[in-house]
This record gives structure tokens, sequence and C-alpha cells, in this order.
């Protein structure tokens, strides 16, 4: 029973630990190649040494192409940081106008320095980078 209790309590202690990590966006992103613009929406998180904590979804319509892409589920959402950004990269499966693909959606937040850069790829072979233009973008 003592071995039992500790065992649970470092799991405790771990989980208290844990560094938790979210990123959020919504608005208009442009296109860097052609101008054209799209809405987007994320939601992602994570948990440092916790297994199985990956969440979000990822929404994006892009009238311009006929795009209609909702997630169903996430894979993986992975943080990383530098001096001056913060990045979220989200992997999964969804649906674009009701077909499923995969996708990889990556958000850069800048720190309000320059404008969040987002972009989202496909399997079916849509693909889209821009900046914010409207909205917000947080990493953190």
């Amino acid at each position: 029973m003592l071995v039992q209790g500790a065992i649970e309590q470092i799991g405790d202690s771990a989980d208290e630990e844990a560094v938790h990590h979210q990123g959020d966006g919504e608005g208009d992103v442009e296109s860097k190649d052609n101008g054209s613009k799209a809405h987007s929406h994320f939601h992602g998180q994570s948990c440092e040494n916790q297994q199985g904590s990956d969440q979000g979804d990822v929404e994006h319509t892009d009238s311009g192409t006929g795009t209609n892409f909702q997630s169903t589920s996430v894979t993986a959402a992975t943080f990383s940081y530098d001096e001056d950004t913060q990045t979220l990269t989200m992997v999964g499966t969804g649906v674009d106008n009701g077909l499923p693909v995969g996708f990889t959606m990556v958000a850069v937040d800048s720190n309000g320095l320059v404008p969040g850069v987002y972009s989202l790829v496909l399997t079916d072979g849509y693909a889209f980078a821009g900046s914010l233009v409207s909205g917000s973008l947080s990493v953190q």
C-alpha cells in the first residue's frame, strides 16, 4: 500500500507540473501568392509529458476555390518557440466538401510585431498560405 500511494503521488505531481500550450485563431487570411482571401478558425492545445493531450479543431473556407474544410480529428498539436515567434503545427484528418482528407495546419504568432502567418495543406492537393488581415491569432 505504501508503494502504491507513493506512485500515485508521483503521478499527481507530474500532472501538476505539466506545461500547457494553447493556440487560437479566427479571421480572414490573405494568400501571399495571389491575394485571394479565405476565412479560418483553429483551436489547438497540448500538455507536455501527457500523451493523448493533443486536441483541437480547424475550419477553413475559401470561396474562390470552393474549399470548405472541417477537421474531424487532431492527431498531433505541436508547439515550438524561438526568440520572436511561437508556432503551432496541427496534423489530423477531416472533410473537404464532404470528402475525407488529411491536413497539416501551421500558425505563427509574432507577438503582434507583424501579422500572424497561417498555412493549410490538404491531402486532396489544396494548399493555402498567407497572413492574417482581420481577426486574431495567438499561440502561447
